[in-house]
C-alpha cells in the first residue's frame, strides 16, 4: 500500500514539474534569461515621476511604464497591441475620440488599469512641475476628458483634431509625459511616496535603485502581454568609456554603451554591436535672436560661409568612423514623415572665405563660441566641435569651444545670456513629427527657445501645426525644412545612431525609431511580439 502512495506521489510530482516546465515554455519561445546587466555613460535626470524630464533622459522608464496609445516593438507606429488602448474611434464630426481600455490589464500592486487611472496621469501633465515640452501641444486643442466607463475614456476636442493627435498619446511626440500610473496608491501615497516607489503597468516593475549609481527592474509577470523573457535587467551608471568596455570583456556586464571609435576593436573581440540608425539628428544652430543684440549670425552671408567651410565628410570618416549620414535636411528625411532628401550644404571653403570678406570680416576679426552639448549616445560632441573649429580656422575665423550640458545651457539659453557672437551643436532624436520641434527653435516672437527669428518661417510653422491630415503635415514640414537649407538658418551636421555593445546572451535587438528611445523593453518582449 505505501509502495502505491509512493509511486503516486512521484507521479503527481511529475505532473507539477510538467506543467511548471509548460508554463515556462509558453512564457517565452527561447530560454529565459536570468539577468541582463547593462552599462550606461549617463542616467539623465533619475527622475522616476514620469512628468519630470523628458524621453531622451531616462528611456528605461519605458520598462516601467504603459502608454494609452503605445507604438509598435519597433517604436516606430502607433499600435493597437502593445498600448492601454485596444482600439480608438473618432465621432463623425471628429471632435470627439472615443479610447477604448483593454480589461484586466494590471498595476505591478495587482490593481486593474482603469479608465479613472488615464484621465488622472493626463490632468497631472498640467502641473507646474512637468517638464514635458509637448504639454500644450495636448491640452490647446482639448475642451475636456471624461470617464465613460471603467474602460472608456472621452476626449472632447474644441475644433477638429490636428494630424499629431494621435500621436501624442504615446512616445513619438510626449516623452515620458503621457506615460499612466494608479490614481488611488498616487493618492494614498502622496506625490513623495510615489517618487520613493513608483507603481506603473509595463513589463518590468522597479525593485531597487541608488541615484547615481544603479537601478534594477524585475519582470512583472502578470503583465498583459505575457511574462518578459528577461527575469531581471539591472542598469549600472558608469562614465567612462573604458571602464565600460572592460567590464563588458571581463563579463561584468552584458551590454554597454559604447562610441562610434571603438565599434571596430570591439567587434574584432568577438562582440555584436547593435545600434538606431538614424536615431539622432546632429544640428548646428545659430544663437540670433534679436535679445542677444548682435547681428554678426543675422547676416545670411556669415552663415553660409560657416556652414560651408565644414567638411562634413571627414568628420564623418575620422571622427564617425563613416557610420553617420549625411543630409541637408533639419528634419531628416529618413524618418520624417513627408521627408524628402536635401542634398548638404556643399563644402567651399574658398568661397566661404570670400563670403566672409564681403561681409566685413578680414581674417581673424571674427570670434565665435562653439558649445558642445554633451549627451548620452553622442560623446563625439567635443571631438567634432574641434574638427569644425580647425575648419574655419582655415578661412581666418577663431573659436572658443565650451562643453556643456543642455540642462545647464537651457536657462541661459531662454534668458539670453549666452557668449555671442555663437553657435551650438546639438544632438535630437529623430521623429515623424517636427512641428513642435521647429516652433521651439524658429518659431518668434513667443518660444523662448528660438535660435533666430524670421516671421516668414515662423508663419509656415504655425501652418504644420494647424495641418488637419498626416500628409499635409508632411508637405508642409517639409516646406519648412526646404528653407531652413536654403537661408543657412541651420544645418545638418550627420545623423547618427547609438551603438550599444553586447554579449552572446542578446540575440536581437531592435533599437527602434522613437526620438532618445533605446528601445529596452525589445529585450524583454521581442519573442512574445516580434513576428
Amino acid at each position: 500500500m505505501k509502495s502505491k502512495i509512493v509511486l503516486l506521489s512521484l507521479a503527481l510530482a511529475v505532473l507539477v514539474v510538467a506543467a511548471a516546465s509548460g508554463s515556462q515554455a509558453a512564457m517565452s519561445k527561447g530560454k529565459r534569461i536570468d539577468k541582463l546587466t547593462i552599462a550606461l555613460g549617463a542616467f539623465g535626470t533619475e527622475a522616476i515621476d514620469p512628468i519630470l524630464g523628458i524621453l531622451d533622459d531616462k528611456p528605461y522608464l519605458r520598462l516601467m511604464y504603459s502608454y494609452v496609445i503605445d507604438t509598435d516593438l519597433r517604436d516606430k507606429d502607433p499600435s493597437k497591441v502593445t498600448g492601454l488602448a485596444k482600439d480608438w474611434k473618432w465621432s463623425a464630426d471628429r471632435k470627439a475620440l472615443r479610447v477604448f481600455l483593454r480589461k484586466g490589464v494590471k498595476f505591478h500592486n495587482g490593481a486593474e488599469v482603469k479608465a479613472e487611472d488615464v484621465v488622472f496621469s493626463l490632468r497631472r501633465m498640467k502641473s507646474p512641475e512637468t517638464r514635458g515640452p509637448y504639454t500644450k501641444f495636448f491640452f490647446g486643442p482639448l475642451d475636456r476628458m471624461e470617464v465613460v466607463n471603467d474602460y472608456e475614456v472621452l476626449f472632447i476636442l474644441k475644433k477638429k483634431p490636428k494630424a499629431s493627435f494621435i500621436a501624442m498619446f504615446g512616445p513619438i511626440l510626449a516623452g515620458t509625459t503621457m506615460m499612466i500610473y494608479p490614481k488611488a496608491y498616487f493618492e494614498k501615497v502622496g506625490k513623495n511616496g510615489f517618487r520613493r516607489k513608483p507603481i506603473g503597468s509595463g513589463p518590468y516593475k522597479l525593485v531597487r535603485r541608488e541615484a547615481g549609481s544603479y537601478m534594477e527592474f524585475e519582470a512583472f509577470d502578470d503583465y498583459f502581454l505575457g511574462p518578459p523573457r528577461v527575469k531581471k535587467i539591472f542598469f549600472r551608471l558608469v562614465p567612462e568609456e573604458t571602464t565600460r568596455i572592460a567590464m563588458l570583456k571581463r563579463g561584468e556586464v552584458d551590454i554597454a554603451e559604447v562610441s562610434r571609435e571603438n565599434t571596430v576593436s570591439i567587434k574584432k573581440a568577438g562582440f555584436k554591436l547593435f545600434s538606431k540608425a538614424g536615431g539622432d539628428m546632429i544640428h548646428l544652430l545659430v544663437h540670433a535672436w534679436p535679445p542677444w543684440k548682435d547681428k554678426t549670425l543675422s547676416d545670411e552671408r556669415v552663415r553660409k560661409a560657416l556652414f560651408t567651410s565644414i567638411n562634413k565628410e571627414e568628420i564623418n570618416k575620422f571622427i564617425l568612423k563613416g557610420q553617420g549620414k549625411l543630409s541637408g535636411s533639419l528634419i531628416y528625411e529618413g524618418i520624417a514623415i513627408g521627408g524628402k532628401y536635401i542634398p548638404p550644404h556643399p563644402y567651399n571653403p574658398k568661397e566661404a572665405a570670400k563670403l566672409l570678406r564681403e561681409a566685413g570680416y578680414p581674417e581673424g576679426k571674427l570670434k565665435l563660441t562653439l558649445y558642445a552639448i554633451l549627451k548620452t549616445g553622442y560623446p563625439e560632441s567635443v571631438d567634432v566641435a574641434q574638427a569644425i573649429a580647425s575648419d574655419w580656422e582655415k578661412i581666418g575665423v577663431k573659436t572658443k569651444i565650451i562643453p556643456e550640458k543642455y540642462g545647464t545651457l537651457r536657462p541661459r539659453i531662454i534668458s539670453r545670456k549666452l557668449q555671442v557672437p555663437s553657435l551650438r551643436i546639438h544632438p535630437l532624436g529623430s521623429r515623424p513629427f517636427h512641428g513642435g520641434l521647429l516652433r521651439v527653435f524658429y518659431d518668434c516672437p513667443s518660444a523662448k527657445l528660438s535660435t533666430i527669428c524670421v516671421p516668414e518661417v515662423a508663419a509656415m510653422i504655425k501652418k504644420v501645426n494647424a495641418a488637419d491630415t498626416v500628409k499635409e503635415y508632411g508637405q508642409a514640414q517639409q516646406a519648412v525644412a526646404e528653407i531652413l537649407h536654403k537661408k543657412y538658418l541651420g544645418t545638418m551636421l550627420h545623423v547618427v545612431g547609438r551603438v550599444m555593445a553586447t554579449n552572446d546572451k542578446v540575440k536581437k535587438w531592435d533599437l527602434g525609431s522613437s526620438a532618445y528611445s533605446i528601445n529596452f523593453r525589445y529585450l524583454g518582449l521581442h519573442e512574445l511580439l516580434d513576428k
